[in-house]
């Protein structure tokens, strides 16, 4: 039974902010451990981040990625969650890196400490 709140818990999707909007901060009230995630995209392109319920990184892969098109953002979610990030980048440039060295459009982040994250992008 303590399986369907927590599920529900982590639907929280991260983004809210206008496409448009350069700087976003997301605030959120949980009991527990929380941990800030800081996630930048770097010029030339944004990003999208969305909670995911899942036990595991490769099952949070493919969640749903909503329209909203930041440039950072900073929130404060539960312990031991996963964080799915993915790169948009902006019409002529590429996606270089992410700060932990990936080339992936898409990376999985498991919240067990406070974390700061950046994609690069690099015109084409």
């Amino acid at each position: 039974m303590n399986r369907i709140p927590l599920y529900l818990t982590f639907l929280l999707f991260l983004t809210c902010a206008k496409e448009d909007s350069k700087e976003s901060k997301i605030y959120s009230s949980f009991s527990g451990p929380q941990y800030t995630l800081t996630i930048t995209a770097g010029n030339g392109g944004k990003l999208n981040a969305a909670s995911c319920p899942a036990a595991t990184e490769d099952a949070c892969r493919n969640i749903y990625h909503n329209t909203d098109r930041l440039k950072t953002t900073k929130v404060s979610i539960p312990a031991k969650t996963y964080v799915t990030v993915r790169a948009f980048p902006d019409e002529g440039y590429g996606l270089a890196s992410w700060s932990d060295g990936s080339t992936d459009e898409i990376i999985v982040i498991f919240l067990d400490s406070n974390k700061d994250v950046e994609v690069y992008f690099q015109q084409n």
